[in-house]
């Protein structure tokens, strides 16, 4: 870094140099930190660091650092010869760095560049703390200038650091100065980074038989990925140096020398971690990821078969992320389930439950304390371990499905704003062909979210297109995603036959022979995961060999190649110890990622014996340990790659996975009983269906919870599944699915649940049952059609009155009320709501008779009963507050201040409707927000207020479109035709209408009809209908009930039907 000047100290009368830092490459921050830490290096005083005798800045304006002047080469210029001169050198360094450690200095830039060797054979480090940021290093292209070859993970990362990631740079010199390779090269620096990050260091005895074992041992633990893995201290680098250093000098016995690393295995000796042929799609995904990391938001979907290299393409982007000071995390997509909204768990639980100590934890930890009580609430709900972290988080307030899950949507969007706002983020799903739809639901919000508000986020999705069947969940986001044009897409190929024979010079690091390419390509078609695994099946078996330096093999037509992937995989396997085979089987059924206490409690093992299998399967390269500190105490393993836990489940009988399934079931129930979507699907592989049914229940129960409703009805139908036709158990699995598919509007299959219970209950004559069938028969009927669920709701209430149960008499009641309420008959409706609110005092329901009193003030209220139906109302809010229901209360509020809208008190009815909207926002009832911000737009109007007014509509459908709810945007579209039929305002709301395919010229009238026609089911008055025409809209009267007409305040510009003010409740 700078020049290096020799020049005179004329006041000294010494010869010193003197190093310029480039300033034009600075920032005034920069400069002072460099000049900052030059100073605190200067107090060094060691024989072995170069000294530091004066900093300041030039007349440039350019920093400058006066040094003590060394005659010598750098150990660049000249590197030992030797293996004992190596040694000696490492001592000299060490030394150094341990001065430096104690004195709080860490280096940071150790490199052979930066160290002397001196005419008398002294070492001297140089440089102490000029070392620059990786993410300050980085260029608008996304390349890293400078060197990245030593670079330790925890400062490629930016997270704090000490004196171990000076040894983790000693550990590439050594390896360097031993080998004369380096331990990660390439020629992208990101590249570098990423097997610097994740791919393990081939061990340097591969390159180099003459290095002792312990030397090799002790490179290796230098190189290793955590700090803690690594030596402690520089001062115990240096002992195990002189240690080794004093055994070769005396000609110590081999065995005094040996680390347990003695034994080479040939699979060691293959380089892995290295990307290749993979640049131009590299390039593309860091192009789309420098777009999202300025505010142009998106999804980058990466598609391809398996093996062909989706997580290694991107993996390197999270290592260009990452560097470059973003926040980067990845969930991961199970074939064997799990929970909804799993792999965003996994992200949260990464995200807010990291140890203070890493910088990315310390920034979320920060921003969780800054978040609403309500947001962090709902990220608690999606991943259900922050509880631990945050115990005292009280959880949100009960609303409706629709709402809640609308609420949980905008609050993970609001924690990634404040994520976005620290740093960019990038959110990796990995192998999504396998995702929940709640995930794939909340992925798609969060993509068209982050699009609309600018956020600085990236969502990027693996999946395999040929695991997609025409009813999968995935196709509809990547649908939705893809129509509104928020997405790239890379699909990888196979590799090239050059791209093969690329491949195979970096794992095996020499020229590869053309018959062999042309066998490997043949058999592999340019598979990167099968080639990979052809070559090691090949080793094991003894056709590969290594001898004299180079790799060595039989003529080709020797060679048996294996023909797919799996028949490689169990090659390799079947030589493993039997024992361990096994263990990998029963490790095969819990997935790809498995934890150890699981695997013990269903393994026949000792806890020895499993651990030397283990580790046997880990030196296979079959299975790697999961290094997470986070998790200390649960050791977790995954497979190296997904198709190997499949291939060797295939590998076994029917019956005995059966048995290994039940095995890993049991563990299940004793270590993690509350995961009943694994409990689920192992005890159904196991052929137990009666737990399995029972699990999918409660499966399907939380889903139903978290508002997933696609996996709830996925849970449910397994459960059925189970279930004989004459089951009664089915009844009560009918009521939960058809409960979901109202939810989620599937009006078929609801209408099929509740036939199926009403069959149920008339063939078990129970009286109970018939009531519960005829209720969900007459809830989709009022949802259909109202005229036909008089029927189920007569002969619900006649049955309820048999059982003299008033609480369900009072139901029937309510439904009846509701009914006569839709079809204009309020005299009908106030008798009949009036004896369900006595029905519901008598059982002391105080919720229920609060919804009831809001049924009641509307009916009154329709037949002009105004002072009536505002009792009614402020008694519904008096029982709200009385049970702490600020949902029901902010109804009330609402309604309140419609019946004072129509009294004319329109200041009052504001008052009412602001109050409410406080407590919309409180709860996060976004759907809930827009209606009273519509009410607000109108009562505004009413009084004048014409800015006002529009600001509550821009705001209202700034919420409609957030939420994607059709019935806010309709209602925006209604206010600008009637308050503004030829204002920019109007014309503002078409634009941005049209811009989201909500509307175009063309579609207007068509969506203001379908909207009409979806009310004619819904609406208290269903026989009037809004005007068409322009002259309509700007002379006719205002759509209220006729004893408001006379007395309704008129202003200069017409007033908003009241047919929206009454959908607005």
């Amino acid at each position: 870094m700078g020049a290096v000047y020799r020049a005179h100290d004329n006041l000294l009368d010494r010869i010193v140099a003197i190093k310029m830092l480039g300033a034009a490459s600075l920032g005034a921050e920069s400069r002072e930190r460099l000049l900052r830490e030059a100073r605190a290096a200067a107090r060094l005083n060691h024989p072995n660091i170069v000294g530091i005798y004066d900093v300041g800045m030039s007349e440039e304006d350019a920093p400058f650092i006066v040094m003590e002047m060394v005659e010598g080469q750098t150990l660049f210029d000249r590197p030992p010869k030797t293996i004992d001169e190596t040694l000696a050198i490492v001592r000299q360094i060490c030394a150094a760095l341990d001065h430096a450690h104690a004195h709080g200095i860490v280096h940071r830039d150790l490199k052979l560049e930066n160290i002397l060797l001196a005419a008398d054979g002294a070492v001297k480090l140089t440089d102490f703390g000029l070392a620059r940021s990786i993410a300050s290093r980085l260029t608008t292209d996304g390349s890293i200038t400078g060197t990245v070859f030593y670079l330790a993970p925890e400062l490629a990362l930016g997270q704090p650091y000490d004196g171990r990631a000076d040894l983790y740079a000693l550990g590439v010199l050594l390896y360097e100065l031993t080998t004369h390779k380096l331990p990660f090269d390439g020629d992208d620096p990101i590249a570098v980074v990423s097997q610097h990050l994740h791919a393990p260091v081939v061990p340097p005895r591969a390159h180099s038989p003459s290095i002792p074992p312990a030397l090799d041992a002790l490179i290796v633990r230098l190189l290793a990925k955590r700090p803690d893995d690594r030596p402690a201290s520089a001062s115990e680098v240096k002992s195990e140096i002189e240690h080794i250093a004093a055994n070769a000098a005396s000609g110590a016995a081999q065995s005094q020398m040996t680390a347990p690393r003695a034994e080479l295995s040939l699979l060691d000796r293959i380089v892995r971690g290295r990307m290749v042929g993979r640049e131009h799609e590299l390039g593309e995904a860091a192009s789309v990821w420098k777009r999202a990391a300025s505010g142009e938001s998106q999804a980058l979907l990466v598609s391809g078969e398996l093996g062909i290299g989706k997580t290694r393409l991107v993996r390197e982007l999270v290592a260009l992320a990452e560097v470059s000071g973003a926040f980067a995390f990845t969930g991961e997509c199970n074939a064997e389930g799990g929970p909804p909204y799993a792999p965003f768990a996994q992200i949260l639980q990464t995200a807010l439950a990291r140890p203070s100590n890493e910088r990315a934890g310390e920034a979320s930890t920060a921003m969780a304390a800054q978040l609403p009580p309500l947001v962090l609430a709902d990220l608690i709900t999606l991943a259900p371990a922050l509880r631990a972290r945050f115990p005292n988080a009280p959880p949100n307030p009960p609303l409706d499905p629709q709402a809640e899950q609308q609420r949980i949507m905008e609050s993970v969007v609001e924690w990634c704003a404040a994520l976005s706002a620290r740093a960019p983020a990038l959110f990796v799903f990995d192998d999504a062909h396998w995702a929940d739809s709640g995930t794939l639901v909340l992925a798609r919000h969060l993509v068209r979210r982050a699009r609309a508000s600018k956020l600085r986020l990236l969502v990027a999705l693996t999946y395999r297109e040929i695991e997609l069947s025409e009813a999968h969940p995935l196709n509809d986001a990547l649908a939705e995603i893809n129509r509104g044009r928020l997405a790239t897409r890379i699909k990888l190929a196979r590799l090239s036959r050059e791209q093969t024979e690329a491949l195979l010079r970096v794992m095996f690091e020499e020229d590869i022979l053309p018959d062999f390419l042309d066998g490997i390509y043949r058999e592999t078609e340019g598979n990167p995961f099968f080639i990979e695994e052809v070559c090691k099946a090949l080793i094991e078996e003894g056709q590969l060999t290594f001898a004299d330096g180079r790799w060595r093999r039989p003529s080709m037509d020797q060679v048996r190649v294996p023909q797919s992937v799996r028949i490689a995989i169990q090659a390799r396997v079947s030589k493993l110890p039997v024992q361990t085979q096994e263990v990998l089987r029963l490790a095969a059924v819990f997935g790809r990622e498995f934890e150890f206490a699981l695997l013990q409690r269903a393994s026949e093992l000792n806890e020895e014996s499993l651990i030397e299998s283990v580790e046997i399967a880990s030196r296979a390269q079959l299975i790697d340990e999961v290094r997470d500190r986070r998790r200390a105490g649960s050791e977790r393993f995954v497979f190296a790659h997904a198709i190997i836990p499949a291939a060797l489940r295939e590998s076994v009988s029917g019956l005995r996975r059966h048995r290994l399934h039940r095995r890993a079931a049991a563990a299940l129930e004793s270590i993690r009983p509350d995961d009943f979507e694994s409990l689920a699907y192992h005890f159904a592989e196991a052929g137990d269906e009666a737990s399995a049914r029972n699990y999918y229940v409660q499966a399907g129960d939380r889903a139903r919870r978290l508002y997933a409703n696609a996996d709830a009805i996925r849970f449910y139908s397994e459960a059925l599944a189970l279930l004989p036709a004459d089951d009664p158990a089915r009844f009560d699995v009918l009521a939960a699915r058809a409960a979901v598919h109202e939810v989620a509007a599937d009006r078929d299959t609801e209408r099929a649940d509740a036939h199926e219970m009403l069959m149920i209950a008339e063939r078990l004559n129970d009286n109970a049952r018939r009531f519960e069938a005829l209720i969900a028969l007459a809830d989709l009927r009022l949802e259909t059609d109202h005229f036909r669920a008089f029927e189920p709701l007569e002969k619900a209430l006649s049955i309820a009155r048999a059982l003299g149960d008033a609480a369900r008499e009072a139901r029937a009641l309510r439904r009846l009320g509701w009914l006569n309420l839709l079809r204009g008959d309020y005299t009908r409706c106030r008798a009949v709501i009036e004896e369900a609110v006595a029905r519901f005092r008598a059982a002391n329901l105080i919720a229920e008779t609060a919804t009831c009193l809001h049924i009641l003030s509307l009916a009154l209220s329709h037949n002009g009963d105004i002072a009536e139906a505002r009792q009614v109302v402020e008694e519904s809010i008096v029982l709200s507050r009385a049970i702490g229901d600020p949902r029901q209360e902010a109804i009330g509020l609402r309604r309140l201040g419609i019946i004072l809208g129509y009294s004319g008190d329109m200041q009052g009815s504001i008052d009412c409707t602001q109050q409410a909207l406080v407590l919309h926002r409180a709860l996060g009832d976004r759907a809930q927000e827009c209606n009273a911000l519509s009410n607000l737009s109108v009562w505004a109007c009413q009084l004048g207020q014409w800015e006002e007014a529009r600001d509550y509509t821009l705001q209202a459908l700034e919420i409609g479109e957030a939420i994607d709810s059709h019935e806010a945007i309709i209602k925006a579209i209604h206010h600008t035709a009637a308050y503004y039929p030829s204002s920019p305002s109007r014309r503002l709301t078409w634009e941005r209408l049209a811009k989201r395919g909500r509307a175009s010229p063309k579609r207007k009238r068509g969506s203001a009809r379908s909207a009409r026609e979806k009310r004619k089911q819904t609406s208290p008055s269903p026989k009037r209908s809004l005007p068409r025409s322009k002259a309509a809209r700007s002379t006719a009267t205002p759509l209220i009930p006729p004893y408001l007409r006379k007395g309704w305040q008129r202003s200069r510009k017409p007033s908003l039907p009241s047919k929206t003010i009454a959908a607005n409740l």
